[in-house]
């Protein structure tokens, strides 16, 4: 009995990252007290958008891999004037937010156990029991057969056909518990790459929101 090879996903994992993507795009578009040029904020947003659909792919490597080049337009941006030192700042703090997130459902989780191999089923043959030696026997007179008796058993014959091999039933059992063993270990590598690619976004969103804060406390002074 075959079985289809089945891969762990992380889907779930990298649909997570995209309330941060959207918390970026946010900063990105909002000019606030720190002006951004128009055209920069267009393509900035454009890179955000194809890091989303990365993301949305589960393709984390090249989510990733776009997060790095925004980061890079980012500072090309602030050294050519186009975006002021505390907007850049603050967007490369929200870009790896992102980055981390990848990063943590990019990351596998628990590698589930290999599926055991089914164990194999007991046979129905009969055990052979050792030989011993017949012990001689005289043998008996030939007695004449009774008038109408039949001589022929043939009727009787034939009953070993039909029988089942009960093996085949106990093969399928052992590989349908051990593919079932192997669904639950898949899930539950999913679970923890999800809880671990919101906690590692949570967290670089708290420290982007302490940094604004900090920003706003500065300009104030």
């Amino acid at each position: 009995m075959s079985s289809p090879n089945r891969r762990p996903r992380t889907s779930g994992a990298l649909r997570s990252t995209v309330p941060v993507i959207v918390a970026a795009v946010v900063l990105l578009t909002g000019c606030g007290g720190e002006p951004i040029d128009a055209a920069t904020a267009g393509d900035f947003q454009a890179d955000v958008r194809s890091i989303a659909a990365a993301a949305a792919g589960a393709d984390p490597a090249g989510a990733i891999l776009l997060a790095r080049q925004l980061e890079d337009e980012v500072e090309g941006a602030r050294v050519a004037g186009t975006v002021t030192e505390d907007r850049a700042a603050r967007i490369s703090l929200r870009i790896d937010a992102v980055v981390a997130a990848l990063e943590a459902a990019q990351a596998p989780a628990d590698t589930p156990p290999p599926a055991e191999a089914p164990a194999p089923a007991e046979t129905s043959e009969a055990v052979t029991p050792p030989t011993v030696p017949a012990t001689p026997v005289d043998p008996l007179p030939a007695v004449p057969p009774a008038d109408g008796g039949t001589e022929d058993g043939d009727g009787s014959g034939g009953g070993d056909e039909g029988t089942s091999d009960p093996g085949d039933s106990g093969e399928d059992s052992a590989a349908d518990r051990a593919l079932e063993r192997q669904r639950k270990a898949e899930e539950k590598a999913q679970e923890k790459a999800r809880e671990a690619a919101e906690k590692a976004a949570e967290k670089a969103e708290e420290k982007a929101e302490e940094a604004e804060e900090r920003a706003k406390g500065d300009s104030g002074n």
